[in-house]
């Protein structure tokens, strides 16, 4: 049997789609998958926004 390989979820605290996110973290977990999940407080799902608020945007001086 194969080893699957480390899953990393970042989850958007604003997302509509946040819960499903988490089930999904658990579901993997359930199934012996090494699983992180990562809840960005105050993100939502726009990538902008996210990368705003963690200090990622490239796109500013």
């Amino acid at each position: 049997m194969v080893t699957p390989p480390p899953c990393f979820l970042t989850i958007a605290e604003c997302d509509v789609l946040a819960d499903e996110s988490h089930a999904i973290a658990h579901q993997l977990q359930e199934h012996s998958n090494d699983v992180t999940a990562r809840v960005y407080e105050g993100a939502t799902q726009d990538e902008r926004a996210c990368r705003l608020s963690s200090g990622l945007d490239s796109s500013r001086p």
